[in-house]
C-alpha cells in the first residue's frame, strides 16, 4: 500500500469569541500528487463529537466550525495506508507541526 504524506494541518484559525476554528488543507503522496476524494474525520476528544470532510479534486479539504481542543484526525484514500494524527488547537492561529 501507498502512503499518504503532507496529509494534514496546513491551516487552522480560531476566533476567541466563538472558540471555533476551522482546519484546512490539502493531502497528497509521497511524489507531493493530490490525492482527491480522500476522507477525513476529525474527532474532538473531550466530546466524541467526529466531523467528516472530502478532498476535493485538488486534494483540498475544509473543517468549518470546530470547537477549540484536543483532535484525533484521520483520513482514508482507495490504494492507500490509513494515517491518523493528533493534535490540539488553541484560540490562535497556527500551523501545527508533526506529532503535536
Amino acid at each position: 500500500m501507498r502512503y499518504l504524506t503532507g496529509f494534514l494541518f496546513t491551516a487552522m484559525t480560531a476566533v476567541a469569541q466563538l472558540s471555533n476554528a476551522t482546519l484546512s488543507g490539502v493531502i497528497s503522496d509521497p511524489a507531493a500528487a493530490a490525492i482527491p476524494a480522500a476522507e477525513l474525520s476529525a474527532k474532538h476528544t473531550a466530546t466524541n463529537r467526529l466531523f467528516k470532510a472530502t478532498a476535493d479534486a485538488s486534494g483540498r479539504y475544509t473543517f468549518l466550525t470546530l470547537p477549540t481542543g484536543e483532535y484525533e484526525i484521520a483520513v482514508q484514500a482507495r490504494g492507500f495506508k490509513s494515517a491518523q494524527r493528533s493534535s490540539t488547537y488553541r484560540e490562535s492561529i497556527r500551523k501545527p507541526q508533526a506529532g503535536t
